[in-house]
């Protein structure tokens, strides 16, 4: 019966920060070149606290409105009632992919799960590798059109004509996880600084955080700016901002991951070298980036 609903159908669950929301919509376009079954849905029953879902608001990107990916919606909200679940992945032959904890690359991820009639994906997707035949798409889908608040204006002109280096700071949420929040300690970014220092006449730094008073107790000098006037809705206008700077020195987040890679300035990317604490994470950057 179920086959008569939908047929081998893959579906990758969109949820969290943009940041990673941007990374699975990529993945979802990236697997579409394998596979035409394959939808992408906003999972509102997920680990959503941040604004909810962004891809259409900042980049106008439009989810499948139809009775399937509906359907679909209606059938991974029920996850939460394990009950209902368990009858649902019966009759409907349902499964779950989740991606590997450190976020190796997996190609077969790509392909289709054919023995079952739904597949959801959930992950971050965060590997390069996952998209390197779709990048000129990926650059023109996250383009930023969007009028940004001229209150930016000074700043982007500052950016313009200046070594400019974003330095992400990511605190806030970060510590109450120590698998995140010890792996970007003050220590690296001083040693991103220094590096950056012997390599570049004259680097100004534009420093964004979620904890910007932080940032003003342990960075002090002329050559740091302190961008705090873009939050919540607007947050994406620093990720704006970020790109535009011809380097960059991430926090382990896959909000200045995204900015440094779109970024057209081909500079110095700096970024720790484990994404999670004590985890091994080989594939989640490109490979020219530096690693400290």
């Amino acid at each position: 019966m179920s086959h008569l609903i939908i047929k081998y159908m893959d579906v990758i669950l969109v949820f969290n920060g943009l940041g990673n929301q941007m990374s699975q919509y990529a993945f979802y376009l990236a697997k579409k070149r394998w596979n035409e079954n394959v939808k992408c849905i906003f999972a509102t029953n997920s680990y959503n606290p941040h604004n909810g879902s962004e891809l259409e608001r900042i980049f106008g990107i439009s989810y499948e409105k139809s009775l399937t990916t509906r359907f679909l919606t209606l059938i991974y909200g029920y996850k939460s009632r394990p009950k209902i679940w368990k009858v649902l992945k019966f009759l409907l032959r349902i499964r779950e992919i989740r991606e590997s904890y450190n976020y190796d690359y997996d190609e077969s991820k790509l392909k289709s799960c054919s023995k079952y009639c739904i597949t959801f994906y959930w992950g971050g997707w965060h590997s390069e590798k996952y998209y390197t035949d779709i990048v000129e798409m990926l650059k023109k889908t996250y383009s930023f059109t969007l009028p940004y608040n001229p209150i930016n204006q000074p700043f982007i002109d500052s950016i313009k004509t200046t070594q400019s280096v974003s330095l992400h700071i990511r605190r806030g949420d970060y510590l109450k996880y120590k698998e995140y929040g010890e792996v970007t300690t003050i220590d690296y970014y001083r040693r991103a600084i220094g590096y950056i220092r012997e390599r570049i006449n004259n680097p100004v730094f534009y420093i964004f955080s979620n904890d910007i008073n932080w940032c003003r107790n342990n960075f002090n000098g002329d050559e740091y700016y302190f961008i705090d006037n873009n939050s919540r809705q607007d947050a994406w206008q620093d990720m704006l901002l970020m790109s535009m700077c011809k380097h960059h020195i991430n926090a382990n987040s896959t909000f200045s991951w995204w900015a440094a890679w779109l970024s057209e300035n081909n500079g110095i990317i700096i970024v720790p070298k484990r994404f999670i604490l004590n985890t091994m994470t080989k594939d989640i950057y490109p490979e020219k980036w530096i690693k400290l």
